[in-house]
């Protein structure tokens, strides 16, 4: 114990307090002096009833010292979500399944599907099989768990973004389980789009699209597990050519509307290069129903001479596909004849062709409903529905908007289409916390864009009862958009998600639109 030069000269090293008090943690040395402070206190106020000797605490406090120090060393206290695993250990299974489980939850809303039964499998075999989920893959997942979970597991999401970055180098390196490399590189595009950094989220989607290209995704032109592919092995079975079907339209979905909402990104696929049939749900492949679902691709969605009333009723991920299929064509045509002073003849009546199949389409839309006893989450289905059919119904608004300087009917026509999607819109008034589809906003942009032209009409007209029925449809039409912020309680998120659907007006050429309604 160091002495002090004083204390060593007058040979009083055994009375030295120096090393005591130079050893004290500054804690320690505030907690005594204010113990002193109170010892004086007491002494000011007297004895006790008159008897008995104040006893200084001092002893008493100096073993609680020594029992605090020593219980602050063995036996901290500690989070119950322990965070030392964040640096090299596996995630904790208590965390994992939380977070797998708010991802499973939520999946539907950026059109996602797999196989969760047999991925839940898969968690209990070694990191190395090869039938286990490649690290990439998980982790993405407990990244989208992060971002739709509303407890304290948030605060992971740095962890698992870096986890993914990762291990998606190290699966490219090694060709490992390219296809979760594939739909891994697919959930961190929509992750960086959904957190507003759209550079990042296009070039993630842009560069897995052209890998999906390459291993033969947009080639699945039968559902048979001898379909041949590229750099991917042949499927076990039909339930894992499903999940290969399912994560190409994950792309589709993805570039397609990525890029219209973005505005200045092109799109990474054309329609003419996809042969891929229809999605289905992922239990559909294992027990046969997939055989029960119309046939046909996109080529047959657009091919007039291929146009019947279906027998078969498409199920709801084909109708959302569907749907999104037909207003990214529609937006297509609409860019071309925005740089058109003439309308040519060949753009005429590719309009009209788009016209007479989204009309013929529009008839085998079902109601607008889902049974609880048919779909294990019915409301998830209700919303990935609302998306199919507002699509449907905006894709003639949009279209018709183009032939409005030729076809006296237009309006007449757009205001009909407008109304049916505005019925679904009132519909999603009072959806469920978190159901509220985030492709609603792109969906819904041709309908309150003719809105702000009829309102803008009845201005002009002095019509004041059509005015202010107009006024209510974009007022109801603004609520229920903003309600897509529930999803993302944080302000930044909430923000993201606005400046989506205002940069969406602006990519169909509406930025007058854009700044009324913002």
């Amino acid at each position: 114990m160091p002495i002090c030069d004083s204390c060593l000269k007058a040979d009083l090293s055994a009375q030295c307090q120096y090393g005591t008090e130079h050893m004290k943690t500054p804690s320690i040395r505030f907690l005594e002096e204010r113990i002193q402070d109170l010892e004086a206190s007491l002494r000011s106020l007297g004895p006790h009833n008159g008897t008995g000797n104040y006893t200084s605490m001092a002893p008493l406090v100096a073993n609680a010292y020594k029992r605090a120090e020593s219980l602050a060393v063995l036996h901290p206290l500690s989070d119950p979500y322990v965070d030392t695993w964040t640096h090299r250990e596996p995630v904790p299974t208590n965390i994992r399944n939380e977070l797998i489980q708010a991802f499973i939850k939520l999946r539907w809303q950026f059109a996602f599907e797999f196989n969760v039964p047999r991925f839940m499998a898969s968690l209990d075999l070694p990191p190395s099989h090869p039938n286990a989920p490649h690290p990439a893959f998980l982790y993405a997942i407990l990244l989208h768990g992060c971002f739709y979970t509303t407890t304290a597991l948030r605060r992971y999401e740095h962890v698992f973004y870096k986890r993914m970055r990762k291990e998606l180098a190290i699966s490219l390196a090694s060709a490992d389980r390219l296809l979760d490399f594939i739909r891994a590189s697919a959930l961190g595009a929509v992750y960086f789009f959904a957190k507003a950094r759209y550079a990042q989220g296009h070039n993630y989607l842009s560069t897995v699209m052209k890998f999906a290209i390459a291993c033969g995704l947009h080639r699945i032109e039968s559902v048979s597990a001898d379909t041949p592919f590229h750099l991917l092995p042949v499927c076990a079975d039909l339930a894992e050519l499903g999940d290969r079907i399912n994560t190409f339209w994950t792309l589709v979905h993805g570039d397609w509307i990525g890029s219209l909402v973005c505005g200045k990104f092109p799109y990474s696929l054309s329609e003419s290069e996809v042969t891929t049939v229809w999605p289905c749900p992922s239990e559909y492949y294992e027990g046969g129903r997939y055989l029960h679902q119309p046939e046909g691709n996109l080529a047959s969605l657009h091919d007039l001479n291929s146009i019947v009333v279906p027998t078969r009723r498409d199920n709801y991920l084909a109708l959302r596909a569907k749907g999104v299929a037909l207003l990214h064509r529609a937006s297509i045509l609409s860019a071309q004849a925005r740089k058109s002073t003439i309308i040519s003849e060949t753009l005429r009546l590719d309009i009209v062709s788009a016209l007479l199949s989204t009309s013929q389409f529009a008839t085998t839309l079902p109601p607008f409903s889902a049974r609880a006893e048919e779909y294990d989450d019915p409301d998830a289905v209700r919303s990935i529905l609302a998306v199919a059919i507002v699509a449907t119904h905006a894709t003639m608004v949009q279209l018709y908007h183009i032939l409005a300087g030729s076809d006296p009917l237009s309006r007449e026509r757009q205001s009909k289409a407008a109304n049916a999607a505005l019925t679904i819109m009132k519909e999603l008034e009072t959806v469920k916390f978190q159901y509220m589809p985030v492709l609603i906003g792109w969906s819904v942009t041709p309908v309150h864009e003719f809105l702000l032209r009829e309102k803008a009409r009845f201005a002009q007209s002095g019509d004041t009862e059509e005015l202010e029925r107009t006024q209510g449809e974009l007022d109801r039409l603004d609520r229920t958009l903003r309600r897509v912020a529930e999803l993302y309680p944080r302000t930044d998120i909430a923000a993201a998600q606005a400046d989506i659907i205002q940069t969406s007006f602006r990519s169909f050429g509406l930025d007058e639109c854009a700044a009324c309604f913002f």
